[in-house]
């Protein structure tokens, strides 16, 4: 075992890349930026080292001031890149630390939900979102995302409803939306033995609409090779005994045999970062990270490429079957179009998220439909916070029911509430109910 070891890391000596680091840290934090292909590695010793694609050093900063330690940085939070600054998200979601300036600082004003964990964090037109995860014994399809204003983090989703399941998925970005396969899929949570199903749903989140949509269903030849996953990034998986590069648009799979020595592995424009930790004859580990061209990766380990989606050799006389079938299926929605279609709009929606409801529930009991805003400190005082925060949380609960009654029942931001001042007291600040918001609330409850 030694002797392969041994020789495993002698072949990668010899083979020609085109920068070598050795690190420092047999266990770092690294973190990859897609949008630029810059490695920033992190290591016990507190400085923060970037380097680029092909291996150049490009900044070297030390943390003079953190938030949490080293140890809770590594074990706790996962790195992303937002602004070009790096950030940290609590694993389940919620508290969110940045870097800048030698300063590892905590920007949010939020708690650790324990919601999300296996979610995926990524960084999309510069807002940070968490896709997904476990937390309450259920896998969800939620995507939140994280307010900088006001440091909070709000639901995405059109739906409140979990529809699919997405747990440590591996991703795509396009210009709208962002699609997620290959991640986990649970049958109980409460039996483990049950949570290593690879999940075959290729699915699509819109950003414009807000909602998921099914795309295809990954090829079930390649669900066997992705059990016991070590490391996801993008469209790298490094499996139990495979590393497979994923070629969404191409819709293709090269699969390369594991050394047992790659811990990190990340790709940008044709180029591979490949972070290896070895063993040598002197039981000494040592830690690098290997620049390479892609092309050269590929040749120095032997691959086969397979298809990503299931069912792409159809032959043309079953795709006119399911022509038929489809001109036949039409047909018939036709006919049940225009029903259809007046019982969605007559169905009234009564699923309310709970702070929107316990909000509104307030405001319609109050004489003429009007509050102050310390008539809302029940609702986010729980924790005896400061008045600055006390401040934030109001702000944050009316801004929700707005965007609530925007998003999911088309009201105009005027038609929600508007501002007048107390009669009895002009420093004081009311905020009426909308009429057209009071009828609505009536109907559906």
């Amino acid at each position: 075992m030694r002797f392969k070891v041994v020789f495993s890391y002698l072949f990668f000596a010899l083979v020609s890349f085109s920068q070598r680091v050795e690190l420092k840290t047999i266990d770092p934090i690294m973190c990859f930026n897609d949008n630029n292909g810059e490695l920033t590695v992190i290591d016990d010793t507190n400085w923060i080292q970037t380097y680029s694609v092909r291996g150049k050093l490009i900044s070297r900063t030390r943390i003079i001031e953190k938030a949490v330690s080293i140890t809770e940085l590594k074990e706790e939070f996962t790195p992303v890149f937002m602004h070009k600054k790096l950030h940290f998200v609590e694993r389940g979601c919620g508290r969110v630390l940045r870097f800048h300036q030698g300063v590892l600082e905590r920007i949010d004003h939020s708690f650790s939900h324990r919601n999300q964990y296996g979610a995926l964090v990524v960084a999309y037109h510069d807002t940070i979102y968490c896709v997904g995860g476990y937390g309450f014994f259920t896998v969800k399809d939620h995507v939140t995302y994280f307010d900088e204003g006001l440091g909070q983090w709000f639901l995405k989703n059109n739906s409140f409803k979990i529809q699919h399941q997405i747990l440590e998925p591996l991703y795509v970005k396009t210009r709208n939306s962002i699609s997620v396969f290959g991640g986990l899929k649970v049958r109980e949570m409460l039996n483990e033995k049950e949570s290593n199903e690879i999940n075959g749903k290729v699915l699509e989140f819109n950003f414009n609409s807000k909602s998921w949509r099914y795309v295809g269903k990954l090829n079930e030849h390649l669900l066997d090779y992705m059990h016991g996953r070590i490391f996801t990034n993008g469209q790298i998986l490094i499996a139990r005994n495979e590393i497979l590069l994923f070629k969404f648009g191409k819709n293709k799979v090269h699969i390369i045999p594991f050394d047992k020595t790659t811990h990190h592995l990340y790709k940008f424009q044709g180029k591979m970062v490949v972070n290896r930790l070895v063993r040598t004859t002197n039981n000494i580990y040592v830690n690098f990270i290997d620049f390479q061209n892609e092309v050269d990766f590929l040749k120095a380990n032997s691959s086969k490429v397979i298809p990503l989606f299931a069912n792409q050799n159809n032959s043309k006389k079953e795709n006119h079957d399911y022509i038929i079938v489809f001109v036949v299926l039409l047909v018939v929605l036709l006919l049940l179009l225009f029903v259809l279609f007046r019982l969605k709009r007559k169905k009234a929606t009564s699923e309310i998220p709970n702070e929107v409801h316990d909000l509104l529930q307030i405001w319609i009991m109050s004489a003429d439909f009007s509050i102050e805003l310390s008539d809302i400190n029940e609702l986010v005082a729980y924790d005896n916070p400061e008045l600055e925060t006390l401040k934030k949380r109001r702000e944050g609960l009316l801004k929700r029911l707005k965007q609530y009654m925007i998003e999911q029942h088309k009201f105009e931001e005027d038609e929600v509430f508007y501002t007048a001042l107390s009669p009895r007291d002009k420093r004081i600040k009311l905020f009426i109910l909308h009429p057209k918001v009071v009828k609505w609330y009536n109907k559906v409850k």
